[in-house]
């Protein structure tokens, strides 16, 4: 510590510190994050509650066949929405895209959502 100069010292002093100020600051942040948002996040929870005791209003969209351009449309929905791609000339559309109009068609006669 002798053969330092002053202001070596100073900056050996801040290079000591700053790991254990960084290591505290990560340790604290994520603690004061949540005691700060806990309200909030009580509050969602309990909305959440409630949202689930009442019954749900289901929407389900029928089966579609779409072009390219009506992607994004079809994508943009509210509700879940799945999206299987065709080609006329493979072996495998023909044969799935019956399937899934026949699946559609047994999960509405179900009453399945």
């Amino acid at each position: 510590d002798n053969r330092l100069e002053p202001a070596e010292r100073r900056w050996q002093k801040v290079f000591v510190a700053l790991p254990w100020l960084t290591f505290a600051v990560m340790l604290a942040a994520p603690l004061l994050l949540v005691y700060g948002n806990l309200p909030f996040l009580q509050q969602r929870a309990e909305q959440q509650r409630q949202v689930a005791k009442r019954p749900a209003e289901v929407k389900v969209a029928g089966f579609q066949v779409v072009n390219f351009g009506q992607m994004p449309d079809v994508l943009e929905r509210p509700f879940p929405t799945m999206l299987l791609l065709f080609h006329p000339a493979t072996y495998a559309s023909k044969v799935f895209l019956p399937a899934m109009q026949e699946l559609d068609r047994l999960l509405r006669q179900g009453h399945v959502p």
